[in-house]
């Protein structure tokens, strides 16, 4: 069963929201990988289903990739009134606990901001951004799995536009750019 753990930075105030299964081995790992310490401030079991809710409500303070700059007690307060369905600063909470297991990839897929789709605009072959271009730009304004989750509505193809390279393609086969006004400061307002 899926759990909502909140990770705390050893040497600065910022906590990590996520599902995961096993919070103590995400810890460990992003301790190896990362040149600071990851320790588990709370882990909250069946819970993983409220990701969405407790994200929105904490948006104005995310920095990257589900990284918040704020203490770890307040993210676990956030989640304790979304379970509570007591109005926050993103509302209240859509979601009934029913203790059953989630699914975390279609948790993370409906927590998308529609808006985001509009930083990739439908262009002609020879006018469209490379593949590894737009997941960059998208991964440093977004975040990891919210790049992910977007880019995961497109296919990814090797084209002949000049050199051959790799390109995002929708459904109805237009090759993407990024929109004009794709900056930082955009994105996250």
């Amino acid at each position: 069963m899926a759990s909502l753990a909140v990770l705390q930075r050893s040497d600065c105030n910022l906590a990590l929201l996520t599902a995961t299964g096993d919070a103590t081995e995400l810890a460990g790992k992003l301790a190896i990988m990362l040149p600071f310490e990851v320790q588990v401030f709370a882990e909250f079991p069946g819970k993983a289903a409220f990701l969405p809710v407790v994200q929105g409500m904490l948006e104005s303070k995310h920095q990257a990739n589900g990284w918040y700059a704020t203490s770890p007690t307040e993210v676990a307060q956030a989640l304790c009134q979304a379970v509570a369905g007591l109005p926050g600063q993103g509302g209240e909470s859509p979601l009934q606990d029913t203790g059953e297991e989630v699914d975390v990839q279609q948790i993370t897929t409906h927590g998308i901001n529609p808006s985001w789709h509009e930083l990739l605009k439908p262009c002609a072959r020879e006018d469209a951004d490379k593949a590894t271009i737009i997941r960059r730009t998208l991964k440093s304004l977004l975040g990891r799995w919210q790049s992910e989750a977007v880019l995961s509505s497109y296919k990814e193809k090797c084209l002949r536009i000049g050199p051959c390279g790799r390109y995002f393609i929708n459904d109805k086969g237009e090759t993407l750019r990024l929109a004009a006004h794709v900056t930082k400061s955009s994105v996250l307002q």
